[in-house]
């Protein structure tokens, strides 16, 4: 069953241990340490920034606030949604990931429970790959392995949710960048059905090991999906 509520209850116990409002946390400890400065909470920013989620009988057009409905019922800020991020804030945090000598990064392939380590889905049994995904259409996929990460911002829930076109297009970006389904799984998909009311921001794969101007491409991916390659920032604030 399906159940954002460990990552509520995480970011409340946050809050209680730091005393601290979870959003200040997050931007202290590692978004502003990442140089993410695009990503927060109920952020300030013009409307036309945000990409359009859902038109809702409760709310109208969703645009600029969390998706969510327990979010947003939550005031937009919780545990398990409400972040809003850009690609290349994301390329930082990916960065990350590929570079760090952390232990607790490290860590997280010591887990494989129902196929998934903390907050993350092990993509391959074995394989240092990572992955997650959201409601509302967006992907990241870390190849720790190659040092490669696949950054997917979409809104496949405009103006309505239920495109099921788009997790199958999704999935097959997925499996071209990790070279293999999930869990070796053997499917077609079939992406020429994906509806055009997706909305796709940037897919982008990058690779931190291969030389300037030789990056690997995922294919087009025709309707509602752009491909876009280039290499991850080298480290924070660079």
């Amino acid at each position: 069953m399906y159940s954002d509520l460990n990552f509520i209850i995480l970011g409340k116990i946050l809050e209680q241990v730091s005393g601290q409002d979870l959003s200040i946390f997050l931007r202290e400890e590692i978004f502003a340490p990442l140089g993410m400065r695009e990503t927060g909470f109920l952020l300030k920013v013009k409307r036309d920034n945000f990409v359009k989620t859902e038109i809702t009988k409760e709310r109208g057009q969703v645009w600029g606030n969390v998706h969510d409905e327990t979010a947003w019922q939550m005031g937009g800020l919780a545990g398990h949604a409400g972040l809003f991020s850009t690609l290349d804030d994301l390329a930082r945090f990916s960065s990350f990931y590929l570079t760090t000598a952390s232990p607790l990064v490290a860590g997280l392939f010591d887990y494989d429970c129902f196929e998934r380590t903390l907050a993350w889905i092990r993509w391959q049994k074995g394989r240092r790959f990572l992955w997650h995904s959201g409601f509302t259409g967006p992907g990241l996929g870390l190849d720790l392995e190659n040092g490669r990460a696949l950054v997917i911002l979409a809104s496949s829930v405009y103006p309505k949710r239920g495109n099921e076109a788009w997790l199958l297009a999704r999935r097959q970006a997925a499996n071209t960048f990790f070279g293999g389904g999930y869990r070796e799984e053997k499917q077609e998909y079939i992406v020429d059905k994906c509806k055009p009311c997706c909305k796709i921001v940037f897919a982008k794969v990058t690779d931190v090991n291969e030389e300037e101007g030789n990056e690997r491409r995922l294919p087009d991916f025709r309707r509602g999906m752009a491909g876009y390659a280039g290499r991850l920032d080298p480290g924070p604030g660079k």
